[in-house]
């Protein structure tokens, strides 16, 4: 399958957000791939270079405990091999100043790769990672991102768990391979029993307030809403697609999702 069809194409006008530049398919390794602020590779002699040594030796000569170097180093890595591999697919960075240094003597790639790694020392849903890694290597590929909406998808990537992420990965399959999974209920839920469904509907809900997912009628509390009509859109499309969340395994916990919006009792 051409890795192109798994792209969200935001078709809502009044939500907003340009989901051009999506860069759906190739994996990512979690490994540690050598000392934090050593730079090579595909990445020698490019404007990232530089950054990624000198956020590296930021995060050397800071004072963590064990875990949060473990969590950083991850993230770090992550990232750093995600631009390997965009580099090595023959993709471009970005020329439109987003590594050159501002004012503030840094420049916007910087401040971001700097907010993912602070989001990764605050994260405990250590799943997230490859994802926040994904999202940081990706901006620096696509100049339809600016330097405050890079911070505002950072931060939304921070803030959502790992189950909401789940979500928008299961509701952007319905909308790019909607034959994977079953069809979804078309009627709206008139309540939702069960601690588990419950607790994801909240979710989905929580979803729906922060503008990342979309639905044709408005949904007004938990379970006020029909399945069938969710889409992502704006930030929601944008995170599937820079996240690369197309690449993500279907496991227990999207199971549960698929299972709830399929819910037709």
């Amino acid at each position: 399958m051409d890795k192109e069809e798994n792209k969200i194409v935001d078709g809502i006008a009044d939500i907003g957000g340009s989901v051009a530049g999506a860069l759906a398919g190739a994996g990512i390794g979690a490994a540690i791939a050598g000392p934090v602020g050593v730079a090579g590779g595909a990445i020698a002699g490019t404007a990232i270079e530089k950054i990624f040594q000198r956020i590296g030796k930021e995060i050397h000569e800071k004072f963590l405990s064990k875990a949060e170097s473990r969590k950083i180093e991850t993230v770090y890595s992550c990232a750093k091999e995600k631009i390997e591999s965009n580099l090595k697919d023959g993709k471009a960075l970005r020329n439109d100043g987003f590594f050159s240094k501002k004012m503030d003597d840094r420049s916007s790639s910087e401040e971001i790769l700097e907010g993912t790694i602070f989001a990764a020392q605050r994260e405990h849903e250590e799943k997230k990672f490859p994802y926040l890694a994904n999202l940081y290597a990706n901006i620096n590929f696509d100049s339809t991102i600016n330097r405050q909406m890079a911070n505002q998808l950072i931060k939304i990537a921070s803030d959502i768990t790992y189950r909401q992420i789940v979500i928008l990965y299961v509701i952007g399959t319905y909308q790019t391979n909607p034959q994977l999974v079953p069809k979804r209920r078309d009627r709206m839920f008139n309540g939702i029993q069960g601690y588990e469904k419950i607790s994801i509907a909240s979710e989905v809900f929580d979803l729906y307030r922060r503008s990342l997912v979309f639905s044709e009628s408005a949904i007004l509390d938990t379970s006020g809403f029909t399945p069938s009509l969710l889409k992502l859109a704006g930030n929601g499309a944008l995170l599937y697609n820079l996240m690369e969340l197309a690449t993500m395994q279907f496991d227990k916990i999207a199971q549960d999702i698929v299972n709830l919006l399929s819910d037709n009792s």
